[in-house]
């Protein structure tokens, strides 16, 4: 670096040096050419052509030719210059030489300085442009027509505000008549719509002041910012917030809920039971019992959304899932529908519970016919993918990884952005009042997200819908699990210690154990149970535990109890799935004493 230093100094020495010597060499000539233009003035010609050579060369060839020109005039012309009148000329153009090359540095430093605006201008993302008092462009850097997709020559001489959408028209004219009002020094910052080429809308962050020349006011100068996906993304975020804080009202909702269902379809059980099938109000009880049942599933879609509800999942192959639909789903949709299922033979694995997942393709293809009112196609493929590093979609991050993709479109009436952004929102619905819950697509939401996968839709109005479903690929090639044979007997003699904090459900799950032959402690919380566990920690057999119990809930009451004793069995009870860490035998509310018998049967009977 150094000897490149230096033989740059060289090269501007010998350059100044030839610059000055061809400049004498042209002044000596035109003083000895025109003797009666130059007159008593020889020095004039040197004067001249070292200001050009300063202009152009800067400072060292002017001085080169100040002295050669001070040299020239005194011993060379014929008749020569006094000394005293050539030191006089020369000591004229130093500070003319200065102040030439002062003003040449200037002018330069001013053209590096906007050849650098220029440049950062265009490396903008940000669209900068300056417009006229009358509103019309002026200039505008290469972002200007990279963020609405127009031609730069077609928006010069237009007026910006033909590229506002009329409803952001009267806060933009409001904006220009504050700052003109303001005078120079201030800047308005303010949020507008602006249409793109295609008709789209661009949300715009915008932010003006006004142009000064000379200390006159030439128009305005702005920074235009797209925020589309950020406000985008926000209004995204703050649905999920929405949804997660309805989820956790309907959790909880769905919680007590479960609780008075159980009360209600057990007692029920009771009721049949002592009345024996042939009583006349038999039957009152059965529908009693369907309607319950009906009830439930209400709130296993609550739970669904909310993604508390208990899921079984197993390792199955998704093409035959969705093969096993076809004859459902044509019944279901009808015949003015054509349904086509495609499937990739290369498809892997996935886990998923097959109920669940039968629910999230039914609730799909009936909200596929409800849309194709004349008829249509509705199309069902499988199809794998690899997802190489991870990637934000639809404000979601989906890490990398292979998965299977199960789609379901339509041709049907599709949705505009605003239908498509609520969509899976509890209880919204585009239907008529009184048809539908506006629980489907949030119980598909809700499943989808619980195993783990991804789900999106793609619609245009008239042009049909399309849902991706997105669940990971699993390596586990195990069997499916089978149903467990109903155990022979459901009485039993052993003693078990029942902690549940609703009354009803307590008194249905004592009664029914106590007429299956069973000893029975019940405790209306946990503390109350634990207390009964130190009393009569050696003879209880079974710990039956409502997962969610103020003060001391079922998990950690089972925690302090294994303490004292590892080995013990222990069934937990509750409407909501048991958190992922844990792996327990657990009883689903609601349920009969039936049912809860034959679940506890298992449990004793099985490996600890």
């Amino acid at each position: 670096m150094y000897n490149g230093a230096v033989r740059e100094w060289h090269r501007r020495r010998w350059l100044s040096l030839s610059l000055a010597v061809a400049g004498a060499l042209v002044a000596w000539g035109a003083s000895h050419a025109f003797p009666l233009l130059v007159g008593r003035l020889p020095f004039a010609p040197f004067m001249i052509v070292g200001g050009l050579l300063t202009l152009y060369g800067g400072r060292e060839p002017g001085l080169l030719m100040a002295l050669l020109g001070l040299i020239a005039t005194t011993w060379m012309l014929d008749p020569p210059v006094r000394p005293i009148e050539s030191v006089g000329a020369a000591l004229i153009s130093l500070p003319t030489i200065w102040f030439i090359d002062g003003h040449r540095r200037a002018v330069r430093a001013l053209h590096e300085s906007e050849r650098r605006y220029q440049h950062l201008c265009e490396l903008s993302s940000d669209v900068i442009l300056n417009d006229d008092l009358e509103g019309r462009i002026v200039s505008i850097n290469g972002a200007g027509p990279r963020l609405g997709g127009y031609v730069a020559e077609s928006m010069i001489g237009r007026r910006s505000v033909e590229f506002v959408l009329p409803e952001s028209h009267q806060q933009v004219i409001e904006a220009r008549r504050k700052l003109l009002a303001t005078g120079p020094g201030g800047a308005v910052a303010l949020e507008v719509n602006l249409r793109g080429a295609d008709g789209s809308t661009i949300v715009a962050d915008v932010r003006t002041g006004l142009a000064v020349s000379d200390g006159r006011v030439t128009g305005f100068h702005t920074v235009v910012r797209d925020i589309t996906d950020r406000r985008r993304l926000e209004e995204q975020l703050r649905q999920g917030q929405k949804m997660e804080a309805i989820g956790r009202l309907a959790g909880g909702v769905a919680h007590d809920f479960n609780n008075l269902l159980t009360a209600i379809v057990g007692f029920s059980d009771i009721a049949l039971d002592g009345l024996g099938a042939n009583h006349p109000q038999a039957q009152n009880v059965r529908h009693i019992m369907e309607a319950t049942d009906q009830a439930s599933q209400l709130v296993r879609q609550l739970l669904a959304f909310s993604r508390r509800q208990v899921l079984q999942p197993v390792v199955l192959d998704p093409n035959e899932a969705v093969a096993k639909l076809g004859s459902l789903l044509q019944r279901l949709i009808g015949s003015g529908i054509a349904l086509d299922v495609v499937l990739d033979p290369r498809v892997g694995r996935i886990t998923a519970d097959p109920s669940q997942l039968t629910q999230v393709l039914m609730n799909l293809a009936v909200n596929a016919r409800d849309a194709m009112p004349e008829g249509g196609r509705l199309t069902m493929t499988t199809r794998q993918v690899t997802v190489p590093d991870p990637i934000v979609r639809g404000g979601a991050r989906v890490a990398a990884g292979s998965y299977v993709v199960v789609a379901v479109a339509d041709t049907g009436c599709g949705m505009d952005q605003g239908t498509q952004a609520r969509i899976f929102e509890p209880f919204f619905t585009t239907k008529p009042e009184g048809e539908g819950t506006g629980l489907g697509l949030a119980t598909v939401y809700g499943i989808v997200k619980q195993s783990g996968g991804y789900i999106w839709v793609d619609s245009e109005p008239g042009r049909g819908t399309q849902f991706e479903l997105y669940f990971p690929c699993t390596s586990d090639a195990g069997e499916q699990s089978a149903e467990h044979a109903e155990t022979a007997t459901i009485r039993g003699s052993e003693t078990v210690l029942v902690a549940e904090d609703d009354p009803f459900v307590l008194q249905l799950a004592v009664e029914g154990l106590l007429a299956q032959g069973y000893r029975v402690l019940g405790a209306a919380d946990g503390a109350q149970a634990l207390a009964l566990a130190h009393e009569h920690l050696q003879s209880i057999d079974l710990v039956l535990a409502d997962v969610a119990m103020p003060a001391l809930s079922g998990l950690d009451l089972v925690d302090r109890i294994r303490q004292l004793r590892p080995a013990i069995k222990v069934l937990f009870m509750s409407g909501h799935a048991l958190p992922p860490s844990v792996s327990a035998p657990f009883l689903w509310k609601p349920f009969t004493p039936h049912s809860l018998a034959r679940a506890l049967r298992t449990v004793l009977d099985g490996a600890n």
